[in-house]
């Protein structure tokens, strides 16, 4: 983790952000759920547990470029107990090079639709891909992204987030010194 602290102070309000070097690659959504465990426990200090209340804060979790939010949402789930919305629209996964993969059985419209109302009324966890969520905002917001700063949503990742912000990225690739 690089923590907000090794940044200079800023004007803006709120938390600095952080930044999760994580050591995955390909599709181990175990090792992303890892990270945002770490995230959401030692960062934003949310509960967890079935016996936590539930976060009526506005939490997001953006998938960019190749992350699976549904993928992520079940991986999550082992481990958090807070109700966990998914929004993918029936995208699968927005590819690199601007290639959309549809599902081809278990989406649920109706469901999806229903679960983001809730969300936006009564906070909690929502699991969607980057480029759904664009012009929106969140209180907080966790960014799953395979390589920081690459690709178009870039930086509209960053800017969803009014007060928090961690962005989760493959270690491989990075160039810690020029992150922060």
């Amino acid at each position: 983790i690089i923590p907000a602290g090794v940044c200079p102070p800023s004007t803006v309000a709120g938390q600095r952000p952080y930044c999760i070097l994580s050591d995955w690659s390909g599709d181990d959504y175990s090792r992303i759920a890892d990270s945002l465990k770490e995230a959401l426990q030692n960062i934003l200090h949310l509960p967890l547990t079935a016996e936590d209340q539930n976060t009526t804060e506005q939490l997001v979790i953006l998938c960019s470029f190749g992350i699976i939010p549904k993928h992520v949402a079940s991986d999550m789930a082992t481990y958090c107990h807070q109700p966990i919305a998914v929004y993918d629209a029936g995208v699968e996964e927005y590819g690199y090079c601007g290639t959309v993969t549809h599902y081809t059985a278990g989406y649920d419209p109706v469901k999806q639709r229903a679960d983001a109302v809730t969300w936006m009324s009564q906070g909690g966890i929502l699991v969607t891909h980057s480029a759904l969520f664009s012009g929106m905002e969140a209180t907080t917001v966790i960014v799953v992204t395979r390589g920081l700063g690459y690709g178009v949503w870039a930086r509209s990742e960053i800017m969803r987030a009014v007060a928090r912000l961690v962005v989760i990225t493959q270690s491989v690739g990075s160039n810690q010194d020029s992150i922060g």
